[in-house]
């Protein structure tokens, strides 16, 4: 059975009927190509014309990215793009995953919570475009009722843990990944866009005279952040208003790993930014070999896989 016609989703484990692998698919190409979705009535903004093309932005955007590192990029439309009201009954999971975004592989939809800032939702948009475009991979768990239940199985980097109930091998590189294309998304794309443009700068400049006075780190609630974490910075009175890319530990683990492999392999890599592109693109193509062959011989046989449990390898 093909999957060129079947939506996001590369590869099926465990169901060995015909039936039953067509019928899981089907639900999945229906979703992503029709995506007629139940209960976001009274809980979604309808978008402006503005904000799809803001959207479409950030989509042409990845695309370009993913087209960079050497594969095909997923086509997304806006419509895949849910922006969530203040109160709504998602809301609590969206907030807790990624500073007002998610991205949900059963219903093929990316749930952003609306925010006043165009800069913030490109950036948001942007960051779950690149999970909607990841590697996709489900596993047949049984059929309860008339319906076939299935689990996520692979999601770019991250892969599923059968040992652990919701816990995933590799989570942890896959966001940090994810969240460092998010960077340079912000450092490199968003001033191309006319709509992003005068808030782009206006941040960008912000954050340069706070550098210029000599600030490296920007402490909110007791905590000191990388001032190159900031993407966002608005003073409202007194109180500065600020958005920072997350994932700061896994960010900081994965860099350390690509500077040592860079280091520790300088007659094949050019600079640090080819070894970096070896880990993105495993989001992109499923393809974990090239990565752990890279990993096990710089840090030692066994190493990939201490990387995929979370532990320090280096």
């Amino acid at each position: 059975m093909s999957f060129k016609k079947r939506g996001a989703i590369k590869r099926l484990v465990g169901a060995k009927e015909i039936s039953i692998f067509t019928l899981i698919l089907d639900h999945y190409l229906n979703v992503f190509e029709e995506h007629n979705l139940v209960g976001l009535e009274g809980e979604e903004e309808e978008k402006t014309d503005r904000q799809k093309e803001i959207i479409d932005f950030a989509a042409n955007s990845a695309n370009e990215m993913i087209q960079s590192l050497g594969c095909e990029p997923l086509i997304t439309k806006s419509k895949n793009v849910h922006l969530l009201k203040r109160g709504a009954s998602k809301e609590d999971y969206v907030e807790g995953q990624y500073e007002g975004g998610a991205f949900d592989q059963y219903t093929m939809a990316c749930y952003i919570m609306k925010t006043h800032s165009e800069v913030k939702l490109a950036v948001r948009v942007f960051h779950e475009l690149i999970h909607f475009k990841s590697y996709h991979a489900v596993r047949f768990i049984g059929i309860v009722g008339q319906e076939a239940r299935v689990a996520e199985y692979r999601l770019g980097f991250g892969a599923e843990n059968r040992k652990k109930e919701k816990a995933k091998y590799f989570l942890n590189i896959d966001e940090a990944i994810v969240t460092e294309l998010a960077k340079r998304f912000f450092r490199k794309f968003l001033s191309k866009c006319p709509l992003l443009e005068a808030e782009a700068e206006r941040i960008n400049r912000k954050i340069e005279e706070e550098k210029m006075l000599g600030t490296s780190s920007i402490r909110i609630n007791n905590v000191f952040f990388p001032i190159d974490d900031v993407y966002y910075f608005q003073m409202v009175g007194e109180n500065p208003d600020i958005e920072l890319f997350g994932y700061g530990k896994e960010r900081k683990v994965l860099n350390r790993i690509i500077d040592i492999i860079f280091q520790e392999n300088r007659n094949r890599f050019s600079d640090r930014e080819e070894v970096f592109n070896i880990f993105a693109k495993v989001l992109f193509s499923g393809n974990m070999m090239p990565v752990a062959r890279l990993v096990e011989r710089t840090f030692g046989k066994g190493a990939f896989r201490a990387l995929g449990e979370g532990l320090d390898i280096t």
